[in-house]
């Protein structure tokens, strides 16, 4: 059985991944959880959780690339940007840099407004990469090409680029995989979500080895380390 804590970290857990910030109606299961929580009896010696909307997208997965154009795309963009217009604190990161691009060829009045956004600081390009990309069965080379494609694209394009190699929806990755970006693309952390998210509901105490492991560098096969910070996503 959970105890009292270990309820209400799983239940944070379940509303970031269910709970719809745009949407009041499926916010809902969030309420009882967060009320109790009293802001002046948290720990500021403790580990912080930053909530950083964010929405996930795989160019292909059970669509089709007409269909990803046609409507995610657009929709990302929308909801972000009535966001930003209603809530002075919105801010919005997203990752794949081959989708900014696809916004760039079919809506670029739209790519245009995204860049005022990016500039204001509001939205922010994250992930590094192209796509993200499986990192079990490429080699080295692919990957580095994946991070070097998407920061390119990043700072040609907005002037701005990141830090971390987000990988929130892969399932697996090689010992070595610290070292390729660290020693080969200058990134400090990995991000990952499904790893261990279906887990925390099942296995008591597992939110608190997330935490501790966020607090350990995975280290690579060239003594180099790499920082993994497990991200909680909301899909906005």
């Amino acid at each position: 059985m959970l105890n009292r804590s270990e309820k209400t970290k799983v239940g944070i857990m379940t509303c970031l991944l269910t709970a719809t910030l745009l949407s009041a109606e499926t916010s809902k299961p969030a309420k009882p959880v967060l009320k109790p929580i009293d802001p002046a009896s948290i720990d500021l010696t403790q580990p912080t959780l930053f909530l950083a909307p964010y929405s996930h997208l795989d160019d292909i997965w059970r669509w089709n690339y007409p269909q990803v154009i046609r409507d995610f795309l657009k929709s990302t963009l929308d909801d972000n940007f009535a966001a930003f217009e209603k809530y002075p604190d919105h801010v919005f990161n997203w990752s794949g840099a081959s989708r900014y691009s696809m916004i760039k060829e079919y809506y670029p009045e739209k790519y245009e407004e995204l860049k005022a956004w990016i500039a204001a600081g509001r939205w922010f390009p994250c992930g590094s990469s192209w796509v993200e990309n499986d990192t079990n069965i490429p080699g080295s080379e692919s990957i580095i090409r994946q991070i070097l494609l998407g920061r390119t694209y990043f700072i040609n394009e907005f002037g701005v680029s990141s830090d971390e190699y987000m990988l929130p929806d892969c399932f697996g990755f090689p010992y070595s995989l610290p070292s390729i970006p660290v020693s080969g693309a200058g990134l400090v952390r990995m991000v990952n979500q499904s790893s261990q998210h279906s887990m925390a509901a099942i296995m008591p105490g597992f939110m608190k080895r997330c935490i501790q492991r966020m607090q350990k560098l995975w280290s690579g096969c060239k003594r180099t380390k790499s920082a993994p910070a497990f991200r909680l996503t909301f899909i906005i």
